[in-house]
C-alpha cells in the first residue's frame, strides 16, 4: 500500500511543484487533476481491450511459443512503458522541491548556462537524509498528513490485494463451474468502465 502511494504521488508533487514554479494559476492544478483522473479511467479501458486483442494475436498467429499467451499484455505494456520513458527523458526536466526550485530560479537569474543539478549540488540541497528527515517531521508534525497517509495505504493495499487475486480466483470458477477460459483483459475492461461510470 506504501509503496502504491508514493508511486501515484511523485507524479502529482512533480506537477504541483512545476505549477508553482511556473506561476501557473491553482485552477490549472485543478482541471488537470480532473482531466487526469477521467483519462485514467478510460486508459484503463483501452488498456484491458489492447491486452485482451494481444493475447488473442499471440494466440493467432503462435508468437512467443515458449512463452503463456497472457505474456502478451506485459510485452504491450513493457512496449508502451520504454515509449512513455524516452518522453519524460526527452521532455521533462526535474525538480527538487520548492527550496531547490528558488534557488535553481536565483541561479538562472544570474546565469542562464548553469543546469540545475549543478545548482542542487552545490547549495547541497541534494542530501537524502536531511531530505527525508524533514518529511518525516512534517508528517509526524501535522497528524492529519499521517492520517491520510495510514488511510491511502490501507486503500491502496486492499485494492492491490484484489489486483493480484481477481485473475487466480476468476480461473478457479472458471475451472470448476465450466472449464471456460475468460478473457481477463475483457473484463479487466468492464471492471474500469464500471469504475468511470
Amino acid at each position: 500500500g506504501i509503496s502504491a502511494t508514493i508511486l501515484h504521488t511523485v507524479f502529482e508533487a512533480w506537477y504541483i511543484t512545476q505549477c508553482h514554479l511556473n506561476n501557473y494559476p491553482k485552477e490549472r492544478l485543478n482541471y488537470t487533476f480532473e482531466v487526469a483522473n477521467s483519462l485514467n479511467a478510460i486508459l484503463a479501458i483501452f488498456s484491458g481491450l489492447i491486452g485482451s486483442y494481444a493475447i488473442s494475436l499471440y494466440q493467432t498467429y503462435s508468437l512467443f511459443v515458449a512463452l503463456p499467451s497472457c505474456t502478451a499484455a506485459f510485452h504491450f505494456a513493457c512496449l508502451v512503458l520504454m515509449v512513455t520513458f524516452i518522453l519524460i527523458s526527452v521532455q521533462w526536466t526535474e525538480n527538487y522541491g520548492f527550496n531547490s526550485a528558488a534557488a535553481v530560479n536565483t541561479t538562472h537569474a544570474h546565469s542562464a548556462s548553469s543546469s540545475s543539478s549543478d545548482t542542487m549540488k552545490e547549495n547541497g540541497s541534494l542530501n537524502l537524509c536531511s531530505s527525508i528527515t524533514r518529511s518525516l517531521s512534517i508528517i509526524f508534525e501535522h497528524k492529519c498528513i499521517l492520517y491520510v497517509g495510514i488511510i491511502q495505504s490501507g486503500f491502496e493495499a486492499s485494492l492491490y490485494m484484489f489486483v493480484f487475486l481477481w485473475t487466480k480466483l476468476l480461473d478457479n470458477v472458471a475451472t470448476a463451474v465450466d472449464d471456460y477460459d475468460y478473457d481477463h483483459g475483457m473484463v479487466f475492461a468492464i471492471m474500469m468502465m464500471s469504475c468511470f461510470i
